[in-house]
């Protein structure tokens, strides 16, 4: 009997998702994600011990790279959870000697979530990898566009130390909440959101194949640096590309074009302080 109303229990809320039926997040009980990640295996939180005590409450992995110094990365994943093209730009980034602390974006926001929440918890993140290391703000889908409109909502403190922002797969709006929990009028513009952003090195990334579809065509390109990359919304699964173009962006790190860095081998010129000029010399 148990098992068969845990069955029915399980229907009904898959209805409820396939229905899109609008409910409020504080409507969904707390255990929600827990109960049912194995289910939906995005929804989950990572399980890594590497994560601090101070942030077990939140849905986030730490991917450990080999330098304790320069800067350290905060990716927002995608609405559909901490999945490959998160982790294999986590670990890109990693294989280049930078930190990266990610947010699992489908086990957060699968409560509706207030831009001061999302702030304050963007912020601890930020402090638990070293409160003085240059940051780079990432966001892939779901995870850019509240990259987008959460920036002007962080503390002072962090918004000093980020150098970049880079937002992969932006499109027009944001919404605080992921599937059944959006709600009619709970979306942000990202696109004045990007136009606000005052201070660091800003890129756009965006899969030739999105087309139209994408917001990285309305951002102001003499502002916002545009990549354009082979591929759709998954960027043909070059992660390892996408985490060099990233820091390749960096205002500290020589600069250059996307075109010229693509070609170049992967990380070769962090790891060498002129190997850029030494890479793009044996072309």
């Amino acid at each position: 009997m148990a098992r068969f109303l845990t069955l029915r229990r399980f229907a009904f809320l898959t209805l409820l998702v396939a229905a899109g039926v609008f409910v409020d997040a504080k409507l969904l009980p707390r255990w929600f994600p827990q109960a049912f990640g194995g289910v939906w295996g995005g929804l989950a939180a990572p399980d890594d011990a590497n994560v601090p005590a101070s942030l077990r409450d939140l849905p986030v992995v730490l991917i450990k790279g080999r330098r304790n110094d320069g800067p350290v990365a905060i990716l927002l994943s995608g609405n559909g959870g901490w999945w490959g093209i998160d982790d294999g730009i986590a670990e890109g980034l990693a294989r280049a000697g930078v930190t990266t602390i990610g947010l699992n974006s489908l086990a957060y926001f699968i409560h509706r979530r207030s831009p001061e929440e999302v702030a304050a918890a963007i912020d601890r993140m930020a402090a638990s990898i070293g409160p003085d290391r240059p940051v780079i703000l990432v966001g892939y889908s779901f995870g850019a566009d509240i990259a987008a409109t959460i920036y002007a909502h962080l503390s002072d403190d962090l918004r000093a130390r980020i150098r970049q922002v880079s937002l992969l797969g932006l499109s027009r709006e944001a919404d605080y909440a992921v599937g059944f929990m959006k709600v009619a009028g709970g979306r942000k513009a990202t696109i004045p959101a990007v136009a606000a952003i005052d201070g660091p090195h800003i890129q756009c990334f965006h899969g030739a194949d999105e087309g139209a579809r994408s917001g990285c065509n309305d951002v102001d390109a003499a502002k916002v640096q545009v990549v354009e990359v082979p591929g759709g919304h998954h960027f043909d699964g070059d992660y390892d590309r996408i985490a060099s173009l990233i820091l390749a962006g960096m205002p500290s790190q020589p600069r250059n074009d996307a075109i010229r860095y693509a070609g170049m081998n992967r990380f070769a010129w962090l790891a060498h302080p002129a190997g850029m000029e030494a890479q793009a010399g044996k072309r």
